[in-house]
């Protein structure tokens, strides 16, 4: 948490304070979170990466959610989503065996989204 704090706030400080290489950054970063949350909760969700996939998909999904731990990372995320997240609310159909982004992950995705289209548009419009 401590450090999603440090790089989610940067951004909004540069625009507080119009510090221009923090607008440019939050204009990147919110873009590249973005991508990691459709690496993290999306991909395991429509499909299974297999093949040589498989392990471009694992050596993303270990740097999206910090685990270098040896093994199949999306096995262990598999485990760790249905410990954490099994009994959470979802607006999406669950699916079984996969991972199921709940109503939390998918507003903050959203939110992630229109973050970065406008801190995007803020700086270069």
């Amino acid at each position: 948490m401590g450090s999603n704090v440090i790089l989610m706030g940067l951004a909004p400080i540069g625009f507080a304070f119009d510090i221009r290489p923090l607008q440019i950054y939050g204009a990147v970063y919110y873009f590249v979170l973005f991508a990691f949350e459709i690496i993290i909760w999306w991909i395991p969700y429509f499909a299974e990466p297999q093949g040589k996939w498989r392990g471009v998909y694992n050596f993303a999904l270990s740097l999206g959610t910090s685990n270098f731990q040896a093994g199949d990372a999306l096995s262990h995320w598999l485990e760790v989503h249905r410990r954490l997240h099994t009994g959470t609310l979802s607006i999406v159909p669950r699916k079984p065996k996969r991972v199921v982004p709940n109503l939390e992950h998918t507003l903050l995705h959203a939110w992630t989204l229109v973050t970065a289209v406008v801190s995007f548009r803020a700086i270069y419009a």
